[in-house]
């Protein structure tokens, strides 16, 4: 079973809904495109992206077996505080939830920028924040996270 498979298992009946993919483009361009047809909150998770993305549009290597990549997409109420931190909150989530997982010897998690994760110099995660504007209105946003799990070649 793929790694999305299993993640979308330990997702089930939470508050809100868990797509799992083999492989595509982008998990953050694939909740541009099921936005319309979810509830407030959505997961999606896929073993592969042919087309990960980073800041600044740079790419994020994605390979089958690689990591974990996946999007949360959650539906904003009209006031929306915080959201300018948004991407340094994701980066801090991420990087204790990926430390919680690690042996103690290893040293900690740093933060480089509020959206790349490194252990030992070596990048483990990125964290892309986008959103969806309708007119002048936020609608929504994206958070796209990329955990490397099986990546030697950085």
């Amino acid at each position: 079973m793929a790694y999305a498979e299993k993640a979308a298992e330990l997702l089930t009946g939470r508050e809100y809904g868990v797509t799992a993919l083999k492989e595509t483009d982008s998990t953050n361009l694939e909740a541009k495109r099921i936005i319309s047809s979810i509830g407030d909150a959505h997961v999606i998770i896929a073993d592969m992206q042919t087309a990960g993305r980073g800041r600044l549009g740079r790419s994020f290597f994605s390979p089958d077996g690689g990591g974990i990549y996946l999007s949360y997409i959650k539906k904003l109420p009209e006031q929306v505080e915080n959201l300018p931190l948004l991407t340094s909150f994701a980066g801090i989530a991420v990087c204790r939830a990926v430390e919680s997982m690690l042996p103690r010897f290893i040293q900690p998690l740093q933060i480089k920028w509020p959206n790349d994760i490194y252990i030992c110099k070596n990048k483990v995660c990125g964290c892309l924040i986008q959103n969806k504007i309708v007119g002048s209105v936020l609608e929504a946003v994206f958070c796209g996270i990329g955990i490397n799990i099986n990546q030697t070649d950085f």
